[in-house]
């Protein structure tokens, strides 16, 4: 099998081929991709673009304002409008406050997923909004269709018009300069708003002062005080913001591309988007180039009217078709030259006249002048007729260019004279040549057969050279025949990349051996370079890439985030990025923070199959890669950050409740059913991100998952943190987290204080309750001992001989009169001692007894008196089986008022019992004063006092004045 059977064996067994379709693209060209992202994944025109500082794209269309995270879009509806406007502006302030203008001149700003109309104090506009942008002082901007300018401090808007000053009432956008000034872009030209304490200065710019024209459709500032404009028909202009001096670049001179819609302007290019003849792109530099991009495939970039970059280093467009993205002038193809495909590049080579040498199969190209219209010159190398690939190629300290061959040697190539030569030696006839270095005066070679080392002639201008070639086939740290890799570091030290012996350093004359006892991953090493701090780094078949600083090593794989272990090339792009080419596109590390950039099929870069270190940097430090499919053209100048999906925590919910809780921190104890959505925000492949979620206060494990929302029901009481974060890879340790921070608070009845508190109420209630029984035991004692002595002095006035006397004496009178009416007064008499008796020996007795009591009292005494004693009871009935009383105490009052008053036909005595509606019954007669006065017993209103004090809080009232006498006691319930 020969040498060169061996080699497609391998490239085989390394990679698996995929036709990638690359057709119709032009020299250098980017990739374009539309962007699905209406919610019904159908094409909507953009009108406005606007991408917040959370990576979200915010898009004005026909059908209002959609907001997109790359998978789905979500539709914000105008609050109280039953037919959507159209939406032709949007924009995010500093403050994270959405705001969106519409077709009808309204302005909204986003709450709670609805665009809520703005109502300021001043006047609104009546126009279609054409833009809305905030300056530097934090006023917010607004443009409008024929309505002049708007700007809103705090909640007052203001308007500025031609009767201000402003060139016209149309009017498209506003750049703002480094002084502070703000630009207008009309149909009459520019105005310069200066804001002063006396209101707004207006300056004018228009044709008079150089503008080409005085339609000024875009104005966009950059970072050296110029101001950009695009103008209807006539191309761009800058304008320098100090001088006000126009000018116009070589490349848009004599313009004939019509109107310029937006401008979009980095440190080194610029983007310009038309209405009608596409994109166009230059460098900045004052040269004449201008690349212009109609189409891509299928898409028409016609009426492109955003130009975009985001974090990522995308390239957002968008027209009346949708959204496209690409990388730009970052990720750029060579697949074609003419009507010549390129493929089945093997090696490629920058030379110091920066121009690109590679090697299509048998072929030797080369490619000149990077950065304007490709020329490109093609050399026939190997033998004729043999099928031998070009595998390696290097350019020596003089220029010249060494070509090795799959199965026919090595050839130098003179770039100045084109003479090319077959070094002729027995080591070299039919070598497999896989990589090429040269260190002091030697040439070093990796083969398919070996180390081979070459003296190095001293110039490049003999058109015929020998070399003295010697294989070093008995060097025992270099393993078996097959060498993939040869490099020289700073130090001048060479490192081979063998097939099982690991990787081996040729220093000071001796060879050294690493391999896996030394803490590699693996013994088979692809590749090889050296970084600015002197590391060494190297691919290592199936197992990623290792860092060697000279004392130890550092091995990067799955865990670390690579998605493909077997690299074929590896280089170092700056001090802390790292390429890494491998079958699905390259990689790019960022050391210090561990993030990897990944460039695939995303890119329209998919199963490029590089041959090994089919790699170079251009003058430029642009990378070349060489791939089964052309040519990849990577910039990394244009991609700095440290890319990888940006994880956003978005809506926070209860169980049945659609309210977004994220700004809210505690909740309540039966709220403990919480649902998180999130998004990682990769526009290249969104699909591609995956998610790993923790609760804090739950668990202290991660879970993997690809869904965008989790849920936690029924959780405990406690403090929890929410964390979420996103990864293209396995890897996720090295990306920024979003965390929320939330407790859900005890039920009250289990919180401590509710605790302390309860406690300190039972000891007091315990405390109160052996007071209060203290005190009722006092007072019972009281109550029993006043019992005593009121039954003592009841059973004393039951055997009062004055009362038993009138008694008798009135039945006497009665007997000779009336027989039965004898008999029923011996039967009241009866029952008043028998009821007087029975309620003794009681606390209270009910109103309704001590009522009939009374009645039975005062018929004994009617008996005795006649009508000259009147006794008036009105106490409603519900009164008197409610409430209760001591026992004869109103009795007591209706004696005392027969014992104390004269009863005559000349002083009646008349004695009224009445309820009060607060809980009162009042005993109240006249007063007859006797003229000899009986001695009281102590019996009456003392007792009765002194029984309500231990009865009741309530207090007995007396009332007693010439006429009349009253006593007021509280009812008991």
């Amino acid at each position: 099998m020969t040498a060169f059977s061996i080699m497609r064996l391998i490239r085989i067994g390394l990679y698996c081929f995929c036709l990638l379709n690359l057709s119709g693209l032009y020299a250098q060209t980017p990739f374009f991709k539309q962007v699905g992202f209406s919610v019904e994944n159908a094409k909507v025109g953009v009108n406005a673009m606007y991408i917040d500082r959370n990576r979200f794209i915010w898009l004005a269309t026909d059908d209002g304002i959609l907001k997109f995270d790359g998978r789905k879009s979500t539709n914000y509806l105008l609050n109280g409008q039953t037919q959507i406007p159209e939406a032709t502006a949007v924009f995010e302030d500093s403050h994270q406050n959405v705001w969106a203008g519409y077709d009808n001149g309204a302005i909204a700003r986003v709450q709670d997923r609805v665009f809520k109309l703005f109502k300021p104090l001043g006047p609104l506009p009546k126009k279609r909004i054409s833009s809305i942008t905030e300056d530097s002082k934090g006023r917010l901007w607004i443009t409008t269709s024929g309505d002049g300018v708007f700007y809103i401090i705090n909640n007052n808007i203001y308007k500025i018009s031609t009767d201000n000053g402003l060139s016209d009432d149309y009017t498209y956008s506003i750049a703002e300069d480094s002084t502070g000034r703000i630009w207008i872009g009309t149909d009459q030209g520019i105005s310069i708003c200066t804001m002063t304490s006396n209101g707004v200065h207006i300056n004018k710019l228009n044709e008079l002062n150089g503008l080409p024209e005085e339609i000024v459709r875009k104005l966009v500032a950059d970072e050296n005080g110029n101001i950009w404009a695009g103008l209807q028909e006539k191309g761009i202009c800058k304008i320098n913001s100090y001088t006000l001096q126009v000018s116009i670049p070589k490349w848009i001179r004599n313009w004939e591309n019509g109107q310029i819609n937006d401008i979009l302007i980095s440190k080194t290019e610029i983007w310009i988007a038309t209405e009608d003849h596409g994109l166009f792109n230059s460098l900045l530099l004052d040269t004449e180039v201008l690349k212009n991009y109609k189409s891509y495939g299928t898409l028409d970039f016609s009426q492109i009217s955003i130009l975009k970059t985001d974090e990522e280093n995308n390239l957002w467009l968008a027209n009346k078709t949708g959204l496209l993205q690409s990388q730009g002038s970052t990720l750029m193809f060579l697949n074609e030259i003419g009507d010549e495909k390129i493929k089945f590049v093997h090696a490629i080579c920058a030379s110091s006249e920066n121009k690109i040498y590679f090697t299509p199969d048998q072929g030797l190209s080369v490619v000149s002048t990077i950065g304007e219209k490709v020329k490109v010159k093609n050399y026939k190398i190997a033998t004729p007729g043999g099928l031998y690939d070009i595998s390696s190629l290097y350019e020596d300290e003089f220029g010249c260019i060494w070509i090795g061959t799959m199965g026919d040697g090595l050839y130098r190539f003179n770039p100045f004279s084109n003479i090319k030569q077959k070094i002729n030696q027995k080591e070299l006839n039919h070598a497999s040549i896989l990589s090429i270095t040269s260190q002091n005066e030697s040439l070093w070679l990796a083969t398919l057969g070996g180390v081979i080392r070459c003296a190095l002639p001293q110039n490049c201008n003999d058109e015929k050279i020998n070399v003295n070639a010697e294989l070093l086939d008995t060097v025992p740290e270099l393993g078996n025949y097959y060498i993939y890799a040869v490099f020289t570091d700073s130090r001048k030290r060479v490192w081979f990349g063998t097939d099982k012996k690991g990787l081996t350093v040729f220093d000071n004359g001796r060879f050294k051996n690493i391999n896996s006892k030394n803490g590699i991953s693996g013994n088979t090493i692809y590749s090889i370079m050296e970084d600015p701090q002197g590391n060494i780094w190297f691919s290592i078949a199936g197992h990623g890439i290792c860092r060697y600083d000279g004392r130890s090593f550092k091995n990067y794989s799955e865990a670390e985030g690579l998605r493909e272990l077997t690299v074929t090339s590896i280089r170092s792009i700056d001090a802390d990025r790292i390429l890494m080419v491998h079958r699905w596109g390259f990689d790019v590390l960022h050391v210090s923070t561990g993030k990897i950039d990944f460039y695939s099929a995303e890119n329209k870069i998919e199963e490029i199959n590089p041959d090994l270190n089919a790699i170079a940097f251009d003058n430029e430090n642009k990378i070349w890669i060489g791939t089964e499919k052309g040519l990849v053209i990577f910039d990394p100048a244009k991609n700095v950050n440290p890319a990888g999906p940006k994880v956003v925590l978005q809506r926070v919910t209860l169980f049945n409740l659609n309210k977004n809780f994220i700004s809210e921190r505690e909740f309540k104890h039966n709220q403990n059913y919480l649902a998180f959505e999130f998004t990682g925000i990769w526009f290249m492949d969104p699909a591609r991100v995956k998610y790993q979620y923790m609760l804090s206060g739950y668990s202290k494990d991660w879970v993997n998952t690809t869904d965008d929302h989790v849920i936690f029901p029924n959780l405990r009481t406690g403090n929890y943190t929410f964390k979420v974060r996103a990864s293209l890879s396995k890897s996720f340790a090295v990306f920024d987290e979003a965390e929320y921070n939330f407790t859900i608070n005890k039920p009250f009845w289990a919180t401590t204080w509710f605790r302390v508190t309860l406690a300190l109420v039972v000891i007091l209630a315990g405390g109160l309750f052996i007071k209060n029984h203290d005190t009722r035991v006092r007072r019972i004692e009281a109550l029993k001992n006043e019992s005593i002595q009121y039954r003592f002095e009841t059973l004393k006035s039951q055997v009062n001989p004055h009362f038993l006397f009138n008694s008798f004496n009135t039945l006497i009178s009665i007997i000779d009169k009336d027989k039965n009416i004898a008999i029923e007064y011996v039967e009241k008499l009866s029952d008043y001692f028998r009821n007087m008796i029975q309620h003794r020996d009681k606390v209270t007795i009910s109103l309704r007894d001590e009522i009939e009591m009374v009645n039975t009292y005062y018929y004994l005494q009617k008996k005795r008196f006649g009508q000259f004693l009147q006794l008036d009871i009105k106490i409603p009935e519900e009164v008197l089986a409610k409430f209760k009383v001591p026992p004869l105490s109103l009795q007591l009052l209706i004696e005392n008022a027969v014992k104390h008053n004269m009863v005559t036909k000349a002083t009646p005595l008349k004695i009224e019992i009445f309820f009060s509606n607060d809980d009162t019954v009042t005993v109240k007669n006249n007063i007859n004063v006797k003229l000899n006065k009986e001695v009281s017993t102590g019996i009456g209103l003392e007792n009765i006092t002194s029984r309500y004090k231990i009865l009741s809080n309530r207090k007995v009232l007396i009332y007693s004045d010439q006429r009349v006498f009253s006593v007021t006691v509280p009812l008991i319930t």
